[in-house]
């Protein structure tokens, strides 16, 4: 819930894509639109995980060790 407080205001709490499918169901967004949100979604989520990946990745230490 923490994201759609901080994030709602910028991206109308689209940070799922269940949640763009439900505005196109709904009548509230365009599908062209609809597409681009869960394009930079799903590039967003690949994105993530690289970054993760990458950070695991080094030496397979934590901070703490």
């Amino acid at each position: 819930m923490m994201n759609e407080v901080v994030l709602g205001h910028v991206s109308g709490s689209h940070i799922n894509p269940a949640v763009t499918v439900g505005f196109v169901v709904s009548g509230q967004m365009p599908v062209v639109r609809a597409i681009l949100y869960i394009l930079v979604q799903c590039l967003g989520a690949v994105a993530g995980t690289a970054g993760l990946k990458l950070r695991l990745m080094e030496g397979g230490k934590t901070r703490d060790e």
